[in-house]
């Protein structure tokens, strides 16, 4: 009997073809499943070098042993002498189908189900680069330097709302979480961003030390961080520096191609006190409380003497303006009149503003010129997409027109970019309601109500009056608080 008789009566040949196809079936669900579970690649490549070094042994034992039904034999045993060898090698040949079997139906699973999952998966990693920027902490011993830390936190998320492929959690949402402890990916997950961007503030004298870091939000894992410190006597130039470096690091670490980026990160006016004023007139602004609003209203008036080229202080006095109205005994009227004209002048100096084109679209509606409020608000929408506050005016302004369903997909796209706004929510509750979504009017009603919103309940009453639950609308008047 020649040699290579000898190995096929011996099964050596099919051993070895049963263990390179098994080795491979190993090796592909390892390289498919391993990364899903975090194994590393090092792994992969021990299983590999174990499974080559394995292949002359297992050679060595089918020369030697016989697998039987009684197990394994040593070939010079004479039980063999009995056993049919073509059976022996049958049993063998039905391993090696039975795994190219598995292999086909890996190979079906892996090509169809898999790689459509992980290509899935890949895009939409690569197209969610999205992040929220926290409010920053004020680290410093005055509360009154709470408007600086607000400040860079708002300015910094305003710069990168203008980075292409961006997509920046709105501030509202972000500074929900502002002095509450809770883990980062967390917060992340509830904003349904990738990437967190945190810091402090420290101002002590004249001088200032801010730190940021920009956090993975699932694992809480830091990308980058920096800190600064400087003289306070130019907040200008400190905002200026800082809004590059960390949009440029955040360009680099999210892999965002936009070289526009910094130098749309600039802060908008040249005079460094007025724009420490704009900080200050932003963050009373905010607060949207009459006596806040009135303080916001006369920092504006200063920034703009300061510096009358300065398109964002026009634009923040008019929609001072123009929310004064639902804060005090002013008629919405009367505070166009007061708005608009600031409103235009934001616009001569950029037409860019979407803040500003609202409070034009809403003065339109005022004076019934239907056409040219909807122009308004697109033109202000094709400006700015992503500003919720457009989105909750036009939708107000659909409702005293009477188009509750289109106003109804007004808000909840306000309510999608901005979930945490206790505005937005206020108005979802009151259109969801119009619209008989009763179910979304008041989880919107209880939303706002927990964020402060003192009418939330209330503007359930026309809801439960439709239903005839004449107590429960009595109880949502009752509730009602300032």
């Amino acid at each position: 009997m020649s040699f290579f008789q000898e190995l096929k009566r011996r099964n050596v040949i099919r051993v070895a073809v049963a263990y390179t196809v098994f080795s491979w079936l190993i090796m592909q669900v390892a390289d498919t499943v391993f990364p899903y579970l975090g194994v590393p690649d090092e792994v992969i490549s021990l299983i590999m070098v174990a499974l080559v070094v394995g292949f002359l042994p297992a050679l060595i034992l089918a020369w030697v042993f016989e697998l039987t039904p009684e197990g394994l034999k040593r070939d010079s045993d004479p039980a063999l002498a009995t056993i049919d060898m073509p059976h022996r090698g049958r049993r063998l040949d039905r391993i090696v189908i039975l795994a190219l079997g598995v292999i086909l139906s890996w190979f079906l699973f892996d090509e169809f189900y898999l790689e459509r999952d992980i290509s899935a998966a890949a895009g939409s990693a690569a197209s969610d680069v999205s992040i929220a920027v926290l409010p920053f902490a004020n680290s410093s011993r005055e509360a009154e330097d709470e408007y600086l830390s607000d400040g860079i936190s708002e300015e910094l998320l305003f710069a990168l709302l203008k980075v292409k492929g961006m997509r920046v959690a709105s501030r509202s949402s972000a500074f929900a979480y502002k002095d509450q402890s809770l883990p980062i990916p967390e917060i992340a997950d509830a904003l349904q961003v990738g990437h967190v961007l945190e810091g402090s503030v420290r101002k002590i004298g004249n001088s200032v030390q801010i730190t940021a870091q920009l956090l993975e939000g699932a694992s809480n894992r830091s990308l980058w961080s920096d800190s600064y410190e400087r003289e306070l006597t130019d907040i200008f130039d400190i905002q200026r520096e800082i809004s590059a470096s960390i949009v440029d690091a955040l360009r680099v670490a999210l892999d965002v191609e936009d070289k526009a980026a910094l130098a749309r990160a600039q802060a908008p006016t040249d005079n460094a006190e007025a724009y420490k004023l704009f900080l200050q007139a932003r963050y009373e602004w905010r607060t949207r409380q009459e006596e806040n609003i009135r303080t916001a209203i006369r920092l504006f008036e200063r920034v703009v003497d300061m510096d009358p080229g300065f398109a964002r202080a026009w634009e923040g006095l008019a929609s001072a303006h123009y929310v004064l109205s639902s804060w005090t005994d002013l008629t919405r009227a009367e505070s166009f009149a007061t708005a608009v004209p600031f409103a235009e002048r934001a616009l001569q100096l950029d037409p860019s503003l979407a803040e500003a084109y609202s409070i034009m679209a809403g003065y339109y509606g005022e004076k019934h010129l239907w056409s040219q409020m909807i122009q308004a608000y697109e033109t202000a929408i094709e400006n700015d997409p992503r500003n919720a506050t457009v989105y909750q005016w036009f939708a107000e302004d659909l409702v005293r027109l009477g188009y509750h369903e289109r106003a109804l997909e007004m808000i909840q796209k306000a309510f999608a970019l901005d979930p945490a706004s206790p505005v937005v929510n206020n108005v979802l509750t009151y259109v969801a309601s119009l619209n008989e979504e009763d179910e979304l009017a008041m989880q919107a009603s209880a939303t706002a109500w927990a964020m402060g919103i003192g009418t939330a309940k209330s503007n359930l009453f026309e809801m439960f009056i439709r239903r005839g639950e004449g107590e429960q609308a009595l109880a949502a008047l009752a509730t009602q608080r300032p």
